[in-house]
C-alpha cells in the first residue's frame, strides 16, 4: 500500500487583514486544495472573515508606529522558527526584508510578492519609496509583481514572474432597462470621483431622456468622502448618484449583477499608469462594458468589443457614457467575460502555482 504524502505548509504574510485584500483572499482560498495555508496578518478589528482549512494569526496593531511594526516582524519570525513551513510567501511591505536578514542563516525559503508601487502624488516621495522597494527585493531571490509595466518601472530583474489581479466569473442577469444602472466599485482615495459626477450632470442635460443610476461603491478619507458628497449636492444629483459606501465582498456581487455599466475610473499620471485595477476585471467577468480611462493596463484589456475609453475628466466622461449608451446593443456580456477569462482566480493562482510555488518546493 502506498504511503499519503503529506502536505506541503506555506505561510502567507501581508499587512492586510484576512479578507481585506481580494488578491491574498484567493490564494489562500485556491492554495487550499493542494497546501496547507497558514496566513499571517495584521488585526485592523474589522469584522473577521474565515476560509475552511486556513489557519489564521493575527498580530494586535497596538502603539505607536515603530513599537508596532517591530512586534510585526518580531511575531513573523516566532511563527516561522514553530512551524515547519515549506515557504514563506510574503507580501511586500517596508522592512520586510528584515525578516529574510534575520533568518539567513535558516533554510526556510521565501518569496516576495509586490502588488503596487508607490502612488504618491509627489515625484520625490515616487522616487524614495520605489528605490526603497527595489532595494529590499534583493534580499528575495524569487520575486513576482502585478505587471509587466510596474516591474519595468521598478527595475526588476527578468526572472520577476507577473501574478496578475483577477475576479470571480460571475453569471449574467437578464436585466431591467427602465434606466441605466452605473457602477463604481474601489477606493476613493486619490481618485477624482467627484469629477465622474461633474460628467454625470453633463451627460443628462444633454440627454434629457435618458435615466441613469449611478451607485459608488468604496471608501476613502474624510475629504475625499465630503468632496464627493459635495459634488452629488452641487449638481443636485441626490436622486441619481447613491453612495453606498463600503460593501464586503461577498455583498458586491448583486450590484455586479444589477449593473449595466461598470466605471473604471482612475486618474491618468504617472503612478497609475503600471497600477492594473481590480474593479476593471470584475466587471468584465460580471459581462459589463466598462467606461475606462486610458491608464496603460486599462488599454491593454478594454476594446470596442468590451466598453470604451477615455480621458480623466468630467466632458470626457459625459461623452464616453453617451457613446456607450448609444452604441449599448452592440455589446455582447457572454463576449465581453470571454474578453477576461484569462484573469479568472482559479486560473491565475494555478498558474502562480506552476511558475513559484511548484519550482520552488519541488
Amino acid at each position: 500500500m502506498s504511503k499519503l504524502v503529506p502536505r506541503k505548509k506555506i505561510l502567507i504574510v501581508t499587512h492586510n487583514q484576512f479578507g481585506y485584500h481580494i488578491d491574498y483572499l484567493k490564494y489562500a482560498t485556491y492554495l487550499t486544495k493542494k497546501y496547507d495555508i497558514a496566513f499571517f496578518c495584521w488585526d485592523y478589528n474589522l469584522e473577521k472573515h474565515t476560509v475552511d482549512d486556513v489557519d489564521i494569526v493575527y498580530v494586535p496593531r497596538c502603539g505607536n508606529i515603530l513599537y508596532r511594526n517591530y512586534k510585526f516582524i518580531i511575531e513573523i519570525i516566532k511563527v516561522i522558527r514553530r512551524n515547519n513551513f515549506g515557504l514563506i510567501f510574503m507580501n511586500y511591505f517596508n522592512g520586510c526584508s528584515l525578516v529574510r536578514i534575520l533568518l539567513l542563516g535558516s533554510k526556510k525559503l521565501f518569496h516576495l510578492d509586490i502588488r503596487t508601487g508607490s502612488v504618491r502624488e509627489k515625484k520625490w516621495k515616487r522616487t524614495i519609496e520605489n528605490t526603497f522597494i527595489k532595494y529590499e527585493t534583493l534580499f528575495f531571490s524569487s520575486k513576482s509583481v502585478i505587471s509587466e509595466g510596474l516591474k519595468r518601472s521598478l527595475g526588476l530583474p527578468k526572472n520577476t514572474v507577473i501574478v496578475p489581479l483577477g475576479a470571480n466569473l460571475i453569471p449574467v442577469k437578464i436585466k431591467e432597462f427602465s434606466h441605466f444602472n452605473l457602477l463604481y466599485v474601489g477606493t476613493f482615495y486619490n481618485r477624482n470621483i467627484h469629477q465622474t459626477i461633474e460628467g454625470i450632470s453633463k451627460f443628462l442635460k444633454k440627454n434629457t431622456r435618458i435615466q441613469v443610476c449611478f451607485n459608488i461603491i468604496g471608501n476613502g478619507d474624510k475629504i475625499t468622502e465630503s468632496i464627493i458628497k459635495r459634488a452629488i449636492e452641487e449638481y443636485k444629483l441626490e436622486k441619481v448618484v447613491i453612495l453606498k459606501g463600503y460593501v464586503t465582498h461577498n455583498k458586491l456581487v448583486s450590484f455586479l449583477q444589477e449593473a449595466h455599466v461598470g466605471i473604471s475610473y482612475i486618474p491618468i499620471t504617472e503612478y497609475f499608469q503600471y497600477q492594473p485595477a481590480t474593479k476593471t476585471y470584475e466587471y468584465l467577468l460580471a459581462g459589463l462594458p466598462v467606461l475606462a480611462t486610458k491608464t496603460h493596463e486599462n488599454q491593454r484589456i478594454i476594446n470596442l468589443s468590451n466598453g470604451v475609453i477615455i480621458n480623466d475628466d468630467s466632458d470626457s466622461f459625459a461623452a464616453g457614457l453617451e457613446k456607450l449608451i448609444t452604441n449599448y446593443n452592440q455589446f455582447d456580456s457572454r463576449v465581453i467575460q470571454n474578453s477576461a477569462k484569462e484573469f479568472e482566480w482559479h486560473t491565475i493562482v494555478d498558474c502562480m502555482d506552476k511558475k513559484i510555488i511548484n519550482k520552488i518546493l519541488k
